[in-house]
């Protein structure tokens, strides 16, 4: 029987880790970041040495500290029992700046595919027109 204190992974490996600050922000967007270890994912089967670590700010204690943080602030402003779901608005609070970034993203990626499909029904609607005028003049417009 095994301790569940125990690291389940006894060799220690030590690897490169991908600071996530210094990326900018339309790698980030683009997950353009990742690409070295997608080329290396594409030529061989990855091993757990070819997988670098994520930089300090991403890791699960940080991400547990935060958290805690903000689970404190809500039992210190509000009474956890009058708040229906009290993690989720803790996990709101921490999360906040991400999610609005995130629905930021959505709503723009909406327009765009709104705005294409638009141009490109408009692009459709004067080469249908264009086709007539070339064909029969313009007598349908009254002339």
């Amino acid at each position: 029987m095994s301790n569940l204190s125990e690291p389940l992974l006894h060799k220690v490996h030590v690897q490169k880790c991908i600071d996530l600050s210094q990326v900018s922000f339309f790698r980030k967007l683009s997950f353009s970041w990742i690409n070295p270890l997608l080329r290396v994912g594409n030529t061989k089967t990855l091993a757990l040495e070819d997988i670098p670590c994520l930089g300090s700010e991403d890791e699960a204690i940080l991400a547990y500290e935060k958290f805690a943080h903000a689970w404190t602030l809500l039992e210190k402003g509000k009474n956890l029992n009058s708040v229906q779901n009290p993690a989720l608005w803790a996990l709101a609070r921490v999360y906040r700046k991400e999610r609005c970034l995130q629905v930021f993203m959505h709503c723009f990626g909406q327009l765009l595919l709104y705005l294409l499909h638009c141009c490109s029904s408009l692009l459709s609607s004067i080469t249908i027109v264009k086709q007539d005028v070339s064909k029969k003049g313009f007598s349908y417009l009254g002339a």
